[in-house]
């Protein structure tokens, strides 16, 4: 096992605070219940997070973002990006663990049916699949 994994956190908004802070506003957890379909949603946002062994940097990484099993958007990481710093901070001990991440913004977002979305990492040692989002129509209220 190489230590790796990939986390992600689907959202209606990711906000940039003070103090080196985000905040995610409006996180699914793994179900987005929508009133219908088609509907086009003003925003959707994932933060993805990949992480490794500080002794086992990533080579290449690609973050990919699929719809149904389709690709629909992807952000791939310069060499140079991924040089990892194992400076220790004064008064603490080196670091173990090293992590690349982005946030990946839609806007407007448009749902046709209910559908999948997977966040997985494409490194040279092969795919790291992440959570996903299941986006069905909410069901009608007991009456």
């Amino acid at each position: 096992m190489s230590g790796r994994h990939i986390e992600a956190i689907f959202c209606d908004d990711i906000r940039n605070e003070i103090g080196n802070k985000m905040s995610f506003m409006g996180v699914y957890l793994n179900d987005m219940h929508v009133s219908d379909f088609p509907i086009t949603i003003p925003k959707l946002c994932i933060f993805a997070s990949v992480h490794t062994a500080i002794e086992k940097p990533f080579k290449e990484l690609e973050l990919v973002v699929r719809k149904d099993g389709e690709t629909i958007s992807s952000i791939k990481f310069e060499p140079e990006s991924l040089v990892l710093n194992t400076t220790s901070r004064e008064g603490f001990a080196p670091p173990t663990r090293a992590h690349a991440g982005a946030a990946l913004i839609f806007s407007p977002f448009q749902f046709d049916g209910p559908c999948r979305l997977d966040v997985v990492a494409i490194t040279e040692e092969g795919e790291l699949t992440g959570p996903k989002l299941y986006v069905t129509k909410a069901l009608a209220p007991a009456t």
